[in-house]
């Protein structure tokens, strides 16, 4: 009785069936993702806790602290920012003239 309460399970769906090919159409696989250059850390430049950094957004900073993936840096109005590296490009700049540290420009990776 148990057997007949209950109802019936619903039949599966029927697999899909191939679209049709068009004449001479034949289908081809998705050409692979162009990758990145590879970088090497051999040609990254890091700066150091005193060095001075220009900020594309932030201008004129000082770096306070520096662990290879992130930069504190004391902005132009005493604020201390956090900056990841890894979306910066960091270049080396001419040190201005009385400064024993190192000068870079931190601009948006492409």
């Amino acid at each position: 009785s148990e057997a007949a309460a209950r109802p019936a399970p619903a039949p599966a769906p029927a697999p899909r069936a191939a679209p049709p090919a068009a004449a001479g159409y034949v289908p081809v696989a998705m050409p692979a993702k162009p990758l990145r250059p590879a970088t090497t850390d051999d040609d990254q430049v890091y700066p150091e806790p005193g060095d001075t950094v220009e900020h594309f957004a932030f201008g004129r900073c000082e770096v306070l602290k520096s662990d290879g993936d992130r930069l504190h840096v004391r902005a132009k109005d005493g604020r201390i920012k956090e900056i990841a590296l890894e979306m910066l490009k960091v270049t080396t700049l001419p040190t201005p003239e009385g400064q024993t540290k190192n000068h870079y420009k931190l601009d948006r990776k492409l």
